[in-house]
């Protein structure tokens, strides 16, 4: 892309499945919704400048690493829904929102995950079916959503902090290895189902 470019617009290169490789310039601010959906990119490292990550902007791709070491503020819906991400995710401290289904699926997201500080929230299903082994909570959310880690068969530890106060419908089903986790001293209300079938 030209070094000029600082927005890409929804849809602009949807479909287009020839696209294996992508410079990103470095003054782009927003990738717009379903921008790069369906197209080949295996790679990305955003620069420095992007603040926003659109709705499905990346599925169904072959994505595999990304980096989010920079001044992204949020992610969007289904943003990298149906890709082939293989590494620990790694957010900086801009980071506001994660959108529903963020990262729905992908089993090759794995190891510690650490949701920082200035994050505000956390989308239904955002880390659903992925390898994660442990997550700390350090965010400024009240509440963890429906199906925000069910299925993650490899998580076998949770921190939950005090600001959190509820936790929505099955949040952590069938998270089969979870044996050790710290809840929130301030709940108020656990959804249906919110901790079936972990062995806690």
């Amino acid at each position: 892309l030209p070094k000029t470019t600082k927005v890409v617009g929804n849809s602009a290169f949807k479909g287009c499945n020839g696209i294996e490789e992508l410079q990103m310039p470095m003054d782009v601010t927003e990738i717009g919704d379903e921008a790069f959906t369906g197209t080949s990119i295996r790679s990305m490292d955003f620069n420095y400048a992007l603040k926003k990550i659109g709705n499905r902007a990346f599925a169904n791709t072959p994505l595999k690493e990304i980096s989010f070491q920079n001044k992204v503020e949020s992610i969007g819906n289904e943003a990298f829904y149906g890709c082939n991400i293989e590494q620990e995710l790694l957010f900086s401290e801009t980071l506001r929102s994660i959108g529903d289904r963020a990262f729905d699926g992908q089993r090759g997201i794995s190891g510690h995950l650490t949701i920082p500080e200035s994050v505000a929230s956390v989308g239904e299903g955002a880390f659903r079916g992925t390898s994660i082994s442990t997550v700390f909570i350090s965010g400024k959310m009240t509440t963890l959503e429906s199906s925000v880690f069910a299925n993650c068969n490899l998580l076998d530890a949770v921190f939950i902090p005090d600001n959190i106060t509820n936790i929505n419908s099955s949040a952590f089903q069938n998270c089969s290895s979870l044996k050790n986790m710290r809840l929130s001293q301030n709940i108020e209300e656990i959804g249906s189902e919110a901790f079936r079938a972990i062995p806690i």
